[in-house]
């Protein structure tokens, strides 16, 4: 078997380099009334499927009155919207 840093050294070898698993954070902050799914997914705790949960919920209520309204998209709770209550607005 080959330990970790054995792979982790032949894929240098092989000029291989390993991907951050975290998100990049957002340089200002997103509008989640007006952001696409593309925008949502690079904020922390929101992949493809609650990027599209957003935008349907947007779709189909209308606008987000503050950023406590994501807590009525299914599977945002309070830590996912603690995570997020700095990077997102719903205003301009």
């Amino acid at each position: 078997a080959r330990t970790p840093s054995a792979i982790a050294y032949a894929n240098r070898q092989a000029g291989i380099t390993p991907t951050p698993q975290h998100k990049p954070t957002p340089t200002s902050k997103v509008n989640i009334n007006t952001a696409t799914a593309e925008e949502l997914d690079t904020l922390p705790g929101i992949g493809p499927v609650m990027a599209g949960r957003i935008v349907a919920y947007r779709q189909s209520n209308g606008p987000f009155k503050s950023v406590d309204d994501l807590k009525k998209v299914q599977g945002i709770g309070d830590a996912t919207l603690a995570k997020l209550r700095d990077l997102v607005t719903v205003g301009p």
